[in-house]
């Protein structure tokens, strides 16, 4: 199937119908568009009455919405900007107004001049995600505000084209109803974030985010300055694309199962001092693993690259052939080009890359907006670390003697002058 994407070239230019997400802002027009492959990024797709024969017309069917990871970043990105937006006004979206003669057409607010026309891919994308898993809380609203309305059915969003330019097109069969549509949408939307709290339940957890990644800097902070030297290996941890069905909790157990093995695995895991992990549930990928793995630079030395392979291998084996792997190291080289590169070889006196770390890694993994749960796992920790690293025997009798030095320093009564005159010291007399 994949080979059938890259090769099958739309042709038939009077054919085209763009996809409603070229038309809603990203880089590429639909006239930049023409005989891209179908499937391939912001792709182009035939009307299917206008295909040139019925094998166009059911591969055009068939992956009119495949989607690259690039467009589901952007399309989610879309979601939450869209309900921050919409939960902070009170304006209707669409209204009707009068055009030149006794016509009538629709006039957009700001909120739907910007997303009216890519509503019916949000729609499609929030259909996507798995009932399994709790997510976001914007995500939660739009996906529950989706089928409150029933919207996952509805006709008219399966026609991207007929939401866009409502505002330059006289009141027509589909122009009313999708007007209609969005209105509802909108009300039923600000309606339901009112009785769950939804900006508030937000805020909170960004807040949370944020502690979390001030937290996770100082964890590694106390392992680069207790080493001296670090081995920052990236990894994602997921599943083959038959397996994409799977849910998180089943990644969670087969993780647990994999990461329980490096007591025993000495070869893979040999000076390892800490980690981070964080599950997420892809649209596009299902659920994965970020893992980054912490090891101690003079007991690990080589290549972080190689290391990363020789996990994503071992997490292969250990899931039976039914795992994936990503290598996070393939880009170093146009990292350290930018100067964000912040994994591999760290030293604790290599402040660019320390930050680097903290500013690009960390914010990745702590960030709030790939939040997913499963629903039934109570008490499921979507990302965790390892514990800070416990003081020697020698740094532990250095602080016992530095309290107990002090205290003696504060207990110790002053003594008076020599002459033998009362001195008074904090209004008392001695």
């Amino acid at each position: 199937m994949k080979d059938d994407i890259e090769t099958c070239v739309v042709s038939d230019k009077s054919a085209l119908m763009a996809d409603s997400i070229i038309n809603s802002g990203l880089s590429e027009t639909p006239d930049e568009l023409k005989n891209r492959a179908i499937g391939s990024p912001y792709h182009c797709h035939y009307d299917v009455k206008s295909a040139p024969d019925d094998a166009a017309r059911a591969l055009a069917t068939t992956l009119q919405r495949q989607r690259t990871r690039d467009e589901y970043k952007q399309i989610i990105a879309w979601m939450n900007d869209f309900l921050e937006w919409a939960l902070s006004s009170t304006e209707k979206p669409v209204v009707p107004k009068l055009l030149p003669g006794p016509l009538l057409s629709l006039d957009l607010s700001n909120l739907a001049q910007r997303y009216i026309a890519r509503f019916p891919v949000m729609v499609e994308v929030a259909g996507k995600f798995s009932d399994q898993n709790r997510y976001d809380e914007y995500i939660e609203l739009f996906r529950n505000t989706c089928s409150q309305l029933g919207l996952y059915e509805e006709i008219l969003l399966q026609h991207p084209s007929f939401w866009c330019n409502l505002d330059k097109r006289p009141l027509d069969q589909t122009t009313v109803p999708c007007a209609a549509i969005f209105n509802n949408f909108v009300e039923t939307l600000r309606s339901l974030g009112r009785e769950n709290n939804a900006a508030r339940r937000r805020t909170e957890r960004l807040r949370d985010a944020r502690d979390r990644h001030r937290d996770y800097c100082r964890y590694f902070n106390s392992l680069i300055t207790r080493f001296r030297r670090l081995e920052v290996v990236r990894v994602e941890l997921g599943y083959q694309k038959t397996e994409f069905q799977r849910e998180m909790s089943t990644l969670k157990r087969d993780f647990d199962a994999f990461f329980r093995s490096r007591s025993s695995d000495k070869k893979i895991f040999n000076g390892l001092v800490g980690y981070v992990a964080k599950l997420e549930h892809g649209v596009d990928r299902g659920p994965h693993i970020h893992l980054v793995l912490i090891f101690d630079g003079d007991l690990r030395q080589g290549c972080a690259k190689f290391f990363a392979q020789e996990i994503g291998e071992d997490w292969k084996k250990s899931t039976k052939g039914r795992g994936n792997y990503r290598n996070g190291h393939l880009h170093d080289e146009e990292y350290t080009r930018r100067g964000t590169l912040g994994i591999g070889s760290i030293r604790v006196d290599d402040v660019n890359k320390r930050e680097n770390f903290c500013k690009y890694v960390l914010a990745y993994l702590c960030k709030a907006d790939s939040f997913a749960h499963p629903k039934e796992m109570i008490g499921f920790r979507v990302i965790r670390r390892g514990e800070l690293p416990k003081k020697s025997s020698s740094q532990k009798k250095s602080i016992v003697a530095h309290k107990a030095k002090l205290a003696k320093a504060k207990n110790r009564s002053p003594v008076a002058p020599l002459t033998g005159q009362a001195v008074n010291i904090g209004g008392g007399i001695i």
